[in-house]
């Protein structure tokens, strides 16, 4: 049973299917994509295990960028 049916709220259609771990998910993929470091998100999140908030590495992908152009700047700069 969902959070919503058994606290009785009304949600939107579209919403009917939405549980909390995935606003979880969704919560962490956010921080991940804005620069948040795993070990922040997994603070956040509440995770033991480093192995747990893995998942959201491949969503940072802004400090590899920056890192990819500095070396490059370098490298034929």
């Amino acid at each position: 049973m969902t959070y919503s049916k058994k606290e009785k709220i009304t949600l939107p259609t579209g919403l009917m299917d939405v549980h909390i771990h995935d606003i979880r998910r969704t919560f962490g993929s956010f921080q991940a994509i804005t620069g948040a470091s795993l070990q922040i998100i997994g603070k956040s999140l509440g995770h033991k295990s480093p192995l747990s908030t893995q998942v959201y590495a491949r969503l940072n992908l802004g400090l590899v960028l920056v890192s990819i152009e500095k070396a490059t700047q370098v490298m034929f700069g």
